[in-house]
């Protein structure tokens, strides 16, 4: 699936008689595919919501998430939670980064820092948040600003050939040494545009599955470090290193099948990819073992209220109000659901906690 109808998390969604409602008819599919699996109270109140006239600030989503994780429960805090990690996982590219980019020995390393830099978040403001990915996005960066720069000087020599090509003309040695050496700067130049193209491919710097290139990977990535920072202000340790560990197992299941089955897409696996799969499993399991036992003595950071059902709801359903506004708003300005694809989301994970 593209990053726009794929679902989180383990359950499969219902399926129900679908009933148009012209209210809804602006929202993505998955939107309204989730509307008709909630109660027809909870639709109606959805529906009377959004008939509303919009609030003055668009800055609510951020105190309605607040107020909302606040009030949530455990289940329902570890439900939105996997929701959220599902999303970062996704949009981040973990499982590329920790089993491509980086050899197997640092894989511990790796996973140690994953747990420190989404735990450490939980005490920043919402734009001082550290992306695990930094690294790369820097390293990508510095890459690609030093093969443009070649590319424009020698675009820039080029020119100044051409010119003083176009100034030989009747003297032919002349013309033709100068001919010889456009032809060179116009091989470099060449060069430089394949080792462009190569480090984009190599970045996966594309719009393609779903997704788009290193600028909307690492816009996504905030928004859901973001999201998981607040939600973690109310966990310990223990639930923390859990919930990334059941994550990394979704995100891991086909190297934990090699594990587990000694088959690789259903066939015998050689020695080599299953000893590999080993390492790899092992490695992340003793990382977030390893973590939870240094961090033990640490609590959490806020208590939750654990409101009553009702109140929680409602905490619920105001977010999705605000999400929804925020939708229509942005829509009319011209944007597009990729743009919005973090918004869509959080509609989604809404709906879902309202249906279950």
């Amino acid at each position: 699936m593209d990053g726009l109808t794929r679902f989180s998390g383990k359950e499969t969604e219902p399926k129900t008689a679908r009933i148009e409602l012209k209210e809804m008819k602006g929202f993505p599919e998955s939107i309204q595919e989730l509307f008709q699996a909630v109660p027809k109270s909870v639709q109606e109140r959805i529906i009377s919501e959004i008939k509303r006239e919009p609030t003055e600030s668009f800055e609510d989503n951020k105190k309605s998430l607040e107020e909302m994780v606040a009030s949530f429960d455990p289940e329902t805090r570890e439900k939105f939670m996997e929701h959220c990690l599902g999303e970062l996982f996704y949009v981040a590219e973990f499982r590329e980064r920790i089993e491509t980019f980086f050899q197997e020995g640092d894989i511990k390393q790796e996973i140690t820092r994953l747990l420190d830099v989404l735990w450490k978040n939980r005490e920043k403001k919402k734009e001082e948040v550290t992306l695990f990915n930094e690294p790369y996005y820097h390293c990508f960066e510095e890459e690609r600003r030093i093969v443009l720069e070649k590319i424009e000087e020698k675009k820039s020599e080029e020119e100044k050939q051409k010119l003083s090509l176009s100034k030989t003309e009747g003297q032919r040695r002349l013309t033709e040494t100068k001919r010889k050496q456009l032809h060179q700067l116009q091989d470099e130049l060449t060069s430089f545009i394949k080792e462009r193209e190569n480090l984009d491919f190599r970045y996966h710097n594309w719009i393609g599955y779903g997704k788009g290139g290193i600028s909307w990977r690492q816009r996504k990535e905030k928004e859901w470090t973001e999201g998981i920072a607040l939600v973690t202000q109310y966990v310990d340790p223990t639930e923390f290193a859990t919930a990334i560990g059941e994550q990394l197992d979704r995100t891991f299941a086909q190297i934990k099948r090699i594990v587990e089955t000694k088959k690789v897409y259903g066939r015998p696996g050689s020695a080599e990819a299953i000893e590999r799969a080993r390492r790899i499993s092992s490695s992340i399991d003793e990382a977030i073992q390893r973590w939870a036992e240094v961090h033990e003595t640490e609590g959490s950071l806020k208590s939750h209220s654990e409101a009553k059902s009702e109140e929680r709801m409602e905490k619920v359903l105001m977010y999705v109000r605000s999400l929804m506004e925020s939708y229509q708003k942005f829509r009319k300005e011209g944007k597009s659901d990729e743009d919005l694809i973090y918004t869509i989301r959080q509609i989604e994970i809404s709906l879902r906690l309202l249906g279950k």
